[in-house]
């Protein structure tokens, strides 16, 4: 990501653009509709998990804390879930998926949706598998594939962070639109939504000179209403979790670091 300067001003077209990020991808990666979510091989599983919580967490605990500052409220939240979450949060920051495994999730583990150039970085075939990415398939009929993975680790009470923003667009301080498809995976496996959201503070010293500090505050649990079918069940749990994280992102003590401005069309 390129530098930005307070007051910086980014053009979109629409909620759903991707373009204010920009991945170098090493080699593309296919991800077939049998695409091996979950590895059988015992050493590589062993593999996983020692890189995960001997390497990985260590450090992105301590990197964020230096770079950002990170302050973490509400950790008695994610306390109280006994099995596995969902975990929900705005997408506004390049280290999103470090604040969620090591400043929300932990002690428990996580994985997190992401798109497949998540695994086609350098070194993103093990070390992001690693640290938890699950990456979308090239056809809709791998979804299914997806959906029984999240649903094993979910039972096995683990933590699976969703994104329903999508794109990453760095220090937004406004919400946008959640799809109710996004909860599938929440109404599936009958576990709770965890939502958290990312926010931003002035730096003490100097604070038009560099980048607000990050905040992070962990909402109470969301659970599904077993009332609804299964299509409302989704909606319901978009539309509070939706409100949940936008009554903290959209406060006025979100500083505003860049400034979106939609295109006029023609």
């Amino acid at each position: 990501m390129k530098k930005v300067k307070w007051g910086e001003k980014k053009y979109y077209s629409s909620l759903d653009e991707n373009s204010f990020m920009h991945t170098k991808i090493k080699k593309e990666i296919p991800i077939p509709n049998d695409y091996k979510y979950i590895p059988r091989n015992i050493f590589v599983r062993c593999a996983q998990f020692l890189f995960y919580y001997l390497i990985a967490v260590p450090v992105c605990r301590i990197y964020p804390r230096i770079a950002c500052s990170v302050k973490v409220k509400g950790k008695e939240n994610i306390k109280k879930i006994r099995g596995g979450a969902i975990l929900v949060g705005n997408h506004s920051h390049v280290l999103d998926c470090m604040f969620a495994s090591t400043f929300v999730a932990l002690p428990k583990r996580n994985y997190f949706i992401a798109n497949k150039e998540a695994v086609e970085v350098v070194g993103g075939r093990f070390f992001t598998k690693a640290l938890g990415a699950l990456p979308l398939p090239d056809e809709i009929k791998g979804l299914a594939n997806l959906s029984n993975a999240v649903d094993t680790l979910l039972k096995k009470g683990n933590c699976v962070t969703v994104y329903p923003e999508a794109a990453i667009w760095p220090y937004s301080t406004f919400l946008r639109p959640f799809p109710s498809a996004c909860f599938h995976y929440a109404v599936q496996s009958d576990v709770p939504v965890v939502p958290f959201a990312v926010t931003y503070r002035y730096a003490k010293r100097r604070p038009m000179k560099k980048k607000p500090k990050v905040n992070i505050t962990i909402l109470e649990p969301i659970y599904a209403d077993k009332t609804l079918s299964v299509a409302n069940r989704k909606k319901d749990l978009a539309e509070r979790t939706t409100q949940a994280i936008k009554n903290v992102v959209e406060s006025d003590d979100n500083v505003s670091f860049v400034e979106y401005v939609q295109k006029e069309t023609e």
